[in-house]
């Protein structure tokens, strides 16, 4: 539907991708309150808001990508060799142009879309279950709030957020 490789598809890549990775980062991208937009507008602009998001994520890709949705109103991103420093800044910059996203509700009503977004080194990421510590910092992110990027580190115990260079509240496990 949106173009992006399915789960599956995505899953393989993935895979691959455990083997060579050095830098490479995974994101896991949730729209935020997804129920509210299908409740409030209808299904047909819950599946406008999802062609959006997907948009952002293809034109984001430089060839060097691998954009996925792996169901409902979640999407995946492998960011290949760019290391931690740089992923979260593309993270920032796909959660600024979602928001900043053109969708109308109905009757042409401005309706704000948000993501949030969990990150991770994929050299961290469990091979039996490939989303567990980025979809921790997910839930992290949503948590704090929504609409901002959470960032997984194993080496902290605690949540803190931060601010990121752009002034968007980026939150680490």
């Amino acid at each position: 539907m949106t173009g992006l490789f399915n789960r599956r598809h995505f899953l393989a890549r993935l895979e691959q991708r455990l083997d060579a990775a050095s830098d490479d980062v995974l994101l896991l991208i949730d729209a935020d309150h997804f129920k509210r937009i299908n409740d409030d507008f209808g299904h047909h602009k819950g599946d406008e808001a999802l062609h959006i998001i997907a948009d952002i994520l293809r034109n984001i890709d430089d060839g060097n990508h691998v954009a996925g949705r792996i169901g409902g109103e979640e999407f995946a991103l492998i960011i290949r060799n760019k290391g931690l420093q740089q992923a979260s800044i593309i993270a920032e910059m796909i959660r600024q142009r979602i928001e900043s996203a053109q969708f109308e509700g109905i009757t042409a009503i401005p309706h704000r879309l948000t993501v949030s977004i969990g990150m991770g080194r994929l050299k961290e990421v469990d091979r039996e279950h490939p989303f567990r510590k980025v979809d921790a910092a997910l839930y992290t992110a949503k948590h704090n709030g929504r609409n901002r990027v959470a960032i997984y580190n194993p080496s902290q115990h605690k949540r803190r957020t931060s601010q990121s260079a752009a002034g968007s509240p980026i939150a680490a496990e």
